[in-house]
């Protein structure tokens, strides 16, 4: 595998960014990928990124994007799996029946499709370079579950505070560190 320089890969994402937006778009929606990729890419441009961040991508958003890619796949197959019904759309005896019989098993079929809270914020980046492991044993990732947990790698838990705000309002738009300890500062 040719490793190219910064420079051409920059170059690269620049000009095919449109094209890596709508592949993304095919992923139903699961887009989450494309803002980390922009938020270290830029900060490798602004200086203050080291290059070293650039090869956190393959570790981190691989998993991440096979398994958004397998199940925008099946939901695919999950969509057109009533194969062709001719009657279904006609206004008549038999289309009705075919509504009722199709109806029903679609849409618990689609189900699998509307609930994917697990794919939208339950990713984690588990083998990155650049976040370090806490040694505990990482909970299962679910398409339609989503636990909030704490570990590196993973979404921030959200809980709303007596203000209102959530704890995800604090983080503001940079990095941040978390330290639980009794003389945090």
């Amino acid at each position: 595998m040719e490793r190219k320089s910064l420079d051409d890969f920059v170059s690269t994402v620049i000009h095919s960014r449109e094209r890596f937006r709508n592949e993304l778009r095919k992923l139903a929606g699961y887009r989450a990928a494309c803002v980390v990729v922009e938020a270290d890419l830029d900060a490798v441009l602004r200086g203050w990124g080291d290059p070293g961040l650039l090869d956190s991508y393959t570790p981190e958003r691989r998993p991440v994007a096979v398994r958004n890619g397998r199940e925008s796949s099946a939901n695919l197959a999950r969509m057109l799996s009533p194969g062709k019904n001719p009657a279904l759309c006609d206004d008549t005896p038999e289309g009705e029946e075919c509504r009722a019989e199709l109806g029903p098993r679609y849409a618990e079929a689609m189900s699998h499709e509307w609930y994917t809270l697990g794919i939208h914020l339950g990713y984690r980046y588990d083998d990155s370079p650049i976040c370090w492991p806490d040694g505990t044993v990482a909970p299962p990732l679910e398409v339609a579950k989503y636990v909030q947990e704490a570990r590196a790698g993973a979404r921030a838990p959200h809980v709303w505070l007596s203000d209102g705000r959530s704890t995800l309002d604090l983080f503001g738009d940079g990095f941040v560190l978390l330290r639980f300890t009794a003389h945090a500062q």
